[in-house]
């Protein structure tokens, strides 16, 4: 895939830095549900913590004591299903503090005359609440890889809004869109496990992305609540701080700056302090 110009942290790195900087928002807003601010910060401090998962395809399969062909499938199998597991527990916490964030703001529900055949769920109100914000630069990014990732794939790339957008959505809203929908197809058991490298029988000849395609999703989400975020902060300027990547420095900065950069592995070096 094409590098972004500014690099991104790590996936479970940016999951970290923003339950951070979810917590230290309470401070600042009485409004705020600490409840679910908690919760929030909380789930995206899990999904940062996830370290190992392991599966075994074969476990139960005595076929592999016998057959070398059918080891080394089940071998591939275990270590691509294992990878694609791991993205979807990141992904499952993930999610949910995005639903407990977007309890949190409660985005206005979207006017009947622009409802997509009707609908006016809460990822629906959160496209629309974004409707008319710029997007995050590393989120546009995010887009394109995925456009790039997904041409071997048309089950999922009939997901992305690629054409004229409905009248509730805007750029900000094609993500979401795309990740809820591919949610959805593992959610109710839609989805198909895919096969390991090498061992693909169809005449596309896709390659087993799933795991890339999952964590891209992850990343949509972040970069979704940092957008909420900004929105419902629009008109309100405080400072909040939160730790600077693996040097034991924290950056305390306004919180649109904060929410606008915290997924950066560069941030501006004037910016930093010690923590204690």
């Amino acid at each position: 895939m094409t590098p972004l110009d500014d690099p991104l942290l790590e996936l479970q790195d940016h999951s970290a830095i923003l339950s951070h900087a979810i917590s230290g928002l309470v401070g600042h807003d009485h409004f705020i549900n600490y409840e679910k601010e908690i919760n929030a910060a909380e789930w995206l401090d899990v999904a940062a913590g996830v370290c190992k998962v392991e599966l075994v395809t074969s476990r139960f399969n005595n076929c592999t004591m016998y057959c070398e062909p059918v080891l080394e499938y089940e071998d591939a199998r275990s270590e691509l299903v294992t990878r694609l597991v791991m993205q979807l527990i990141i992904f499952l916490f993930i999610w949910g503090a995005y639903e407990s964030v977007t309890d949190i703001i409660n985005p206005p529900s979207i006017p009947r005359t622009l409802r997509m055949k009707g609908a006016d769920k809460p990822v629906d109100r959160t496209i629309f609440f974004l409707k008319d914000e710029p997007p995050l630069q590393a989120y546009l990014d995010i887009l394109r890889q995925l456009k790039q990732l997904l041409l071997e794939r048309p089950e999922y790339l009939r997901f992305l809004s690629l054409g004229a957008l409905p009248p509730h959505m805007g750029t900000t809203g094609i993500g979401i869109d795309f990740v809820r929908r591919v949610r959805n197809k593992f959610a109710h058991g839609a989805a198909s496990l895919p096969m390991p490298d090498g061992w693909i029988v169809d005449s596309h000849g896709k390659k087993s992305n799933d795991p890339e395609i999952i964590a891209i999703s992850s990343r949509i989400v972040l970069f979704t609540i940092q957008m909420l975020l900004l929105t419902y902060y629009r008109d309100k300027h405080f400072n909040i701080e939160v730790p600077k990547h693996d040097d034991g420095l924290t950056i305390e900065s306004d919180v649109h700056v904060v929410l606008s950069k915290l997924h950066l592995k560069a941030w501006d070096k004037g910016q930093l302090s010690f923590p204690f």
